[in-house]
C-alpha cells in the first residue's frame, strides 16, 4: 500500500490522532481508560525486562519505547502525580539503558 505524503492528508491524520489521544473522552470511563493505559505501561515494562533477561536487545528497546509512549500519554492527560512522574521516568530510563547495554554486549 502506498503512503500518502500529501501535506494536507498527513496533517489531517495527525490532527485526528491527537484528538483521539487527548481530547476525546475514553468510552469506558476516564478512570478505566487510564487504568488500562497504566496496565499497558506495566506490561511493556515486564516484556522489556524479560527481553533483557533473554538477551534480546531490539525487542527490549521497542518495549522501553512503548512504556515511554504510554507514560507520555498518561502525563499529557494529567493522570500522573509529581511523585509518580519521577518513578515512571526513572523506570523508562533504566529500561532504555539496560536495552542499550544488552545491545553493546551483543555487538562487542
Amino acid at each position: 500500500m502506498a503512503h500518502e505524503y500529501d501535506g494536507n492528508r498527513t496533517l489531517a491524520a495527525a490532527d485526528e490522532r491527537l484528538c483521539f489521544a487527548f481530547e476525546l473522552p475514553c468510552t469506558v470511563g476516564v478512570g478505566a481508560c487510564n487504568l488500562a493505559q497504566g496496565a499497558i505501561h506495566h506490561e511493556a515494562v515486564a516484556e522489556c525486562e524479560l527481553c533483557i533477561e533473554r538477551k534480546l536487545p531490539i525487542p527490549a528497546y521497542e518495549q522501553a519505547i512503548k512504556a515511554s509512549h504510554v507514560f507520555n500519554t498518561l502525563q499529557a492527560r494529567g493522570v500522573i502525580s509529581v511523585a509518580e512522574r519521577q518513578a515512571y521516568i526513572g523506570r523508562v530510563r533504566d529500561l532504555s539503558k539496560a536495552a542499550c547495554g544488552a545491545w553493546l554486549e551483543r555487538t562487542a
